[in-house]
């Protein structure tokens, strides 16, 4: 063809794709086929741009035509993408979902009217596989908030770093950050001001420079000026009757008042040998699952926990005994009260705050872990006696387990906001589920919306109380009421029902059924609840938190009378409730005569007519020739005040044995003591003139500063036998001079020896106690 000799000529480097662009050309203006009286369809300039997981492949067409592309791992092809109805002469088509560095076959294939033309089989192949992916970034909390520091937790889909950015504004300025990639963050910000509100986000990056920002959240101090200091708690199993022991496995758990991790050391001796580290970030409650284990035998493990602060705790060997076969547990539960016999269907759990933060009555740990600075009310501050005053995020926090019943139930208490219901705050006052963290993210929660309802959703209920909860079907259910308002200063008596076999959600103010718009997700109607959420109230909290759904969650409210029921009250019986308080579902002082089912064993057999307000005795002890009689409880001796005290129990005299001495004498003394109406816990003094002196241990940190104390070894005893101890009123810290007076709740140093006599106590009254349990009483006048 001469006359494609000018443009060829000259030309440094003819391409492939230049050639079959110009034969195309050529094809189409030179030399068209004809078919059946139309011009043929031709597909040419066929192009692939491919990255590592699409290709984009391209061609042209002589004349207007639909296009597609089959493709596969091999020439047989089996998928194709295309396009229908318009017609065009340039083509493409995108393939998405490919894998990186594999070569892929396919053809083209273009229709026109009455005719169809498709290539001969080609190859590509994809590149390496690049992630172009941001993580996924989910869970961000304050799980702890100090005054001058406070805890930032997340977790990522993929190991990535971790950076916190802070500051006074959401401008931020500061920042923290750790290039080790993982998937649960947690970063201790420091160096903050005490009571003070602070902006911050957090950022991912991982390994393919890929970043993920969570949204600008806040959190603010406390005025807490120490750290807390780290005790293990609620440790789990302790009797036979324990939920978490089967045949075959046992669940370990326990309670740390500090944010820290967990680690279970088990074997089959007390040498243990065998590990166990719990995964997820740190929390306050921890629980392992020890499996493969053999019926009917005794196993032993220790917990350990390191805070965020570094500091670490654990125990020394405690054990356990797997059920056989059949269930049945191996030993009978000494602790305080009968498993399976107290009812889960009435009072669960009641903490009236007069005495302290600790439940007054509870099925489980009445302990209440303090998150922040709550402080018990003094001159009769609170609805009835004192109350709790939970201010910014400020909480109290307890064990759910055995305390509450997440199939169905009521919650009640007093409370009284330091705000009025239109101030457009979100409050929070009673809740499962602070940082959203739980099994499934399942919630239980009581409030007050504010301006922009729930994280501005429900924007139609601003500034309502409301009670809200999520069933096992991830379905949510809120109850807004509509015919209540609270005022800063006033109390007000708030109490929430379920049921989820077939129930719903209630809500009473002040005794009386509310009027409440109920809603079904976001759709407003009155649903019947669904199945009941594993782990709904494995722990519960009254007061305020923070999370990075709703971020700060003031309660600032006083609180008092918090009463918990393992099922739905009745109107009639949340109107005494809220009339006569909570005094005629508490156990009464009288014996309560308990049939031992057969199956127990005998070393477990509780004698006589046992009350359950106390620790069952497996024996009744006395030495031949003496009147004083004991109760072995927990494997410890207890002295019974006298015959009055005895009845009480429930005795039966002929149930007493006569043993000598020596036999008696290897039953240690029963030191630790509390009574069913007061959570306190008194350490017993041995003393020549009075038998026993008692002394009351004031908090967790107080009782743990002895490192012969152990929460197993706390026993229930009567009012009687209680108020026989005289009260200790001398003490002094060990290897020190000074001697205090414990005056109405302060000590009071004893300048001399002529202050001293003037007391007139016994010298042999002064006992000693720990350094930390004298700081603990502030300091009054000295004794002249």
């Amino acid at each position: 063809m001469p006359f494609l000799r000018p443009i060829v000529h000259g030309m440094e480097r003819i391409t492939p794709n230049f050639i079959i662009s110009l034969s195309a050309a050529i094809l189409f203006a030179v030399a068209p086929f004809v078919v059946h009286g139309q011009l043929a369809l031709i597909v040419a300039n066929i192009r692939v741009s491919a990255l590592d997981s699409t290709a984009t492949i391209s061609w042209s067409t002589n004349i207007p035509s639909t296009g597609r592309v089959e493709y596969g791992l091999t020439s047989a092809h089996g998928s194709t993408v295309g396009y229908e109805g318009e017609q065009r002469s340039s083509h493409q088509v995108t393939l998405n979902g490919l894998r990186g560095e594999t070569t892929y076959h396919f053809r083209v294939i273009s229709s026109s009217p009455g005719q169809e033309t498709a290539s001969f089989d080609q190859t590509f192949k994809t590149t390496k596989a690049v992630d172009r992916d941001a993580p996924g970034l989910t869970d961000v909390a304050v799980p702890y908030q100090g005054g001058t520091e406070v805890l930032v937790q997340w977790r990522t889909d993929e190991a990535t770093d971790s950076l916190v950015e802070y500051g006074l504004t959401s401008n931020y300025g500061s920042k923290k950050q750790d290039g080790a990639r993982v998937t649960v963050h947690e970063m201790l910000i420091t160096g903050l001001k005490p009571l003070t509100t602070y902006h911050f986000r957090v950022k991912s990056k991982d390994s393919g420079g890929n970043t993920a920002v969570s949204e600008g959240l806040s959190f603010r101090t406390t005025s807490a000026a120490n750290r807390p200091v780290l005790e293990l708690t609620a440790i789990r199993p302790v009797s036979g009757n324990d939920p978490g022991l089967a045949d075959t496995s046992a669940e370990i758990s326990w309670r740390s008042t500090t944010l820290a991790n967990g680690v279970v050391r088990w074997g089959p001796t007390d040498k243990l040998g065998r590990t166990i580290t719990i995964s997820g970030p740190r929390d306050y409650t921890h629980t392992a699952q020890i499996t493969g284990l053999q019926p009917n035998t005794t196993y032993y493990f220790s917990v350990e926990s390191k805070d965020l602060f570094s500091a670490n705790a654990k125990t020394t060997a405690l054990s356990f005994v797997t059920r056989d076969r059949a269930g049945t547990p191996a030993a009978y539960d000494n602790s305080g009260r009968v498993l399976g016999v107290t009812s889960r269907h009435d009072l669960m759990f009641y903490a009236s705050y007069d005495q302290g933060l600790h439940g007054d009555f509870s099925l489980g740990d009445p302990l209440g872990i303090a998150l922040g600075v709550p402080s018990v009310t003094e001159n009769s501050g609170g609805r009835r006696s004192e109350g709790v005053t939970l201010t910014d995020v400020t909480r109290v926090q307890y064990d759910g387990r055995d305390n509450a019943n997440p199939s169905a139930g009521t919650i009640a208490f007093w409370f009284k906001p330091n705000w009025d219901n239109s101030d457009d705050i979100h409050h929070q006052l009673f809740t499962n589920n602070a940082a959203y963290q739980q099994v499934n993210d399942k919630y239980l929660t009581i409030g007050k919306t504010g301006a922009k309802g729930i994280a501005n959703v429900y924007l139609n209920e601003k500034n309502k109380l409301y009670f809200g909860l999520e069933d096992a079907d991830d379905v949510d259910y809120r109850y807004f009421v509509q015919n209540a308002a609270p005022a800063a200063g006033q109390w007000m008596f708030m109490t929430v029902s379920w049921d989820f076999d077939g129930g719903a959600g209630k809500v009473y103010v002040n005794g009386e059924p509310a009027q409440t718009h109920a809603y079904r997700g976001l759709k407003r109607e009155a649903a019947t609840l669904s199945a009941t959420p594993a782990g709904l109230l494995d722990a519960f909290l009254v007061g305020g938190t923070q999370n990075a759904s709703f971020g700060i969650v003031n309660g600032d409210i006083t609180l008092d009378e918090l009463t918990i029921f393992g099922r739905a009250l009745t109107d009639s019986e949340i109107k005494l409730l809220y009339t006569e308080g909570v005094g005629r579902w508490l156990p009464k002082s009288g014996p309560t005569t308990v049939t031992i089912a057969p199956s127990y064993p005998s070393s477990g057999q509780v004698l006589g007519s046992s009350n359950l307000l106390y620790t069952q005795a497996s024996a009744l002890l006395r030495v031949a020739g003496t009147p004083d009689v004991y109760a072995i409880l927990n494997g410890q001796k207890h002295l019974i005040a006298g015959p009055a005290s005895f009845a009480a129990y429930g005795y039966q005299w002929p149930d007493v044995r006569e043993v000598s001495q020596a036999t008696l004498d290897r039953y240690p003394d029963a030191r630790l003591v509390r009574t069913p109406a007061d959570p306190q816990i008194h350490y017993l003094y041995k003393r020549p003139q009075e038998r026993w002196l008692k002394l009351g241990l004031p908090s967790p940190t107080v009782f743990v500063s002895y490192p012969g104390n152990y929460w197993g070894n706390v026993v229930v005893i009567n009012e009687i036998d209680m108020e026989s101890y005289p009260q200790v009123r001398l003490v002094k810290v060990d290897g020190e001079t000074d001697v205090y007076l414990l005056d109405n709740g302060v000590k009071r140093r004893i300048a001399d020896p002529a202050a001293y006599d003037a007391l007139s106590l016994p010298r042999s009254h002064v006992v000693n106690v720990s350094r930390v349990h004298l700081d603990y009483y502030p300091m009054g006048d000295e004794v002249r």
